[in-house]
């Protein structure tokens, strides 16, 4: 439990609650790494194809999270002919806390 001090110097009693098992994603930035990929796979047979891509997508997610706690991944569109990588931040530590509506307390004149 939280008690934070107002403006008008009362003071109001926060609860959160740990929201165990959930966690909240958000999208940093989705980056079309197509010429990447496409370049160095034309003219393969599609086993041979599906291993360089997994290749270059490894080293291509190494270098845009190194040093950072961002995680990524390459997703191919349009039956391969597309590839894009979407860089994701997660947070597990997630709260629910509840508030009640700004209304509450307001005198009408």
């Amino acid at each position: 439990m939280t008690i934070l001090p107002t403006a008008s110097g009362q003071r109001i009693c926060q609860k959160n609650y740990h929201a165990r098992g959930f966690t909240a994603t958000f999208i940093i930035r989705i980056d079309d790494v197509t010429d990447d990929i496409i370049n160095q796979v034309n003219g393969l047979k599609e086993d041979d194809r599906n291993k360089k891509v997994k290749e270059i997508s490894e080293q291509l997610i190494k270098k845009a999270i190194e040093g950072t706690h961002y995680s990524a991944d390459i997703k191919p569109f349009y039956y391969g002919n597309k590839y894009f990588m979407i860089v994701t931040e997660t947070f597990k530590d997630v709260r629910m806390v509840g508030a009640p509506p700004s209304s509450i307390g307001k005198v009408w004149c």
